[in-house]
């Protein structure tokens, strides 16, 4: 079982109630950047080397799966990656219905019972900030609040990306071949080998066939998208927002950030997003691994479970972990806890 503590979440909304956005100077758009950060992704790129001349080489037909199935097989994927990590339940595992309706109860009776949370004003102006930092240290692999960032970024930015790859088949193709794959490895499963695609349709059979009671997104929503958004600008900034020194902090980062602002788009900008980023979680095999799906054959379509309510219930436990409210319990409520609710 797996219990959200109502001692967490209070301890979470007494934080959240305790924050405040200052008032701040003026924000960069820094958004560009971000994308050109995202679309060169210098270092993922020139780490594929040999492995981007195979797949481009490929003619792969098309996938056979609907975009639509194949975005549900995407969001599948990743609401049991997030099941998984924030609530500690395998959604494959024979309690796993009993396990996930337990998160999903007592969370709903425990926001009913603290009544709304006080949300933090003018977060997200400041976390959309946060993302397109956090866009350009993944990408790129520099700190853009550091000391003469920006003329690393703009040095990475104008290294010319590989030479022009002539792809065999359409990118979008090769992308989607590869979603499928990556999909399918989060639960468990090599598309590539035989019997694989067999393989998740019983997978996805057994998590469309969950029976999981209804969650209101009413109360669950605000509170998560505080938490989401001062997470990032947490992180982002290495500030905390309950600090009594979080103005000048913010203030400095801002200052720092403008010339960001000023950096023009390079004339070329390398490989698809889509496909570099999807080949480096691939790993080394993933030609082979591709070539190998280009025989895959669908005899049904595949089942659509309905995963992003308990994904939500699970980010949130993840995303309150993360800033130390911890609201997970392995021990279902009972009349030990003193905190206990009637589920």
């Amino acid at each position: 079982m797996s219990c959200m503590c109502l001692l967490g979440l209070q301890n979470l909304a007494q934080s959240l109630a305790l924050m405040a956005v200052p008032p701040l100077p003026p924000l960069p758009n820094i958004a560009p950047v971000a994308a050109m950060a995202s679309q060169a992704n210098f270092s993922a790129q020139m780490s594929m080397g040999s492995m981007l001349s195979v797949v481009a080489a490929l003619n792969l037909p098309p996938l056979p799966l609907p975009p639509l199935a194949l975005a549900n097989l995407a969001a599948t994927a990743a609401a049991v990656t997030a099941i998984q990590s924030g609530l500690g339940i395998d959604p494959f595992a024979a309690d796993a219905a009993a396990s996930m309706a337990m998160a999903i109860t007592t969370l709903q009776a425990n926001l009913a019972r603290i009544g709304p949370f006080a949300v933090p004003a003018g977060l997200a102006s400041l976390a959309s900030l946060a993302s397109s930092m956090q866009t350009i240290r993944m990408s790129l692999g520099i700190n853009p609040l550091v000391p003469g960032a920006i003329v690393g970024i703009k040095a990475a930015l104008a290294v010319p990306p590989l030479a022009a790859v002539q792809f065999t088949s359409p990118p979008a193709q090769i992308a989607s071949y590869l979603t499928a794959l990556n999909a399918a490895a989060a639960m468990g499963v090599n598309l590539a080998a035989p019997g694989g695609m067999l393989k998740l349709q019983a997978k996805m059979s057994a998590l469309a066939a969950l029976a999981l009671p209804p969650l209101s997104l009413a109360g669950l929503l605000p509170p998560l998208a505080a938490i989401t958004a001062v997470a990032s600008i947490q992180t982002a900034f290495a500030v905390n927002l309950s600090a009594p020194d979080v103005l000048q902090q913010l203030t400095n980062a801002i200052a720092a950030l403008a010339p960001l602002a000023t950096i023009s788009s390079p004339a070329a900008l390398g490989v698809p997003s889509s496909i570099s980023s999807q080949m480096a979680l691939a790993g080394p095999m993933v030609g082979a691994s591709l070539a190998a799906m280009a025989s895959m054959k669908v005899s049904a379509g595949l089942p659509m479970p309905a995963l992003a309510p308990i994904a939500m219930v699970a980010a949130m436990a993840a995303t309150a972990s993360g800033l130390g409210f911890p609201m997970t319990s392995t021990s279902p409520c009972s009349a030990s806890c003193p905190m206990a609710v009637t589920v």
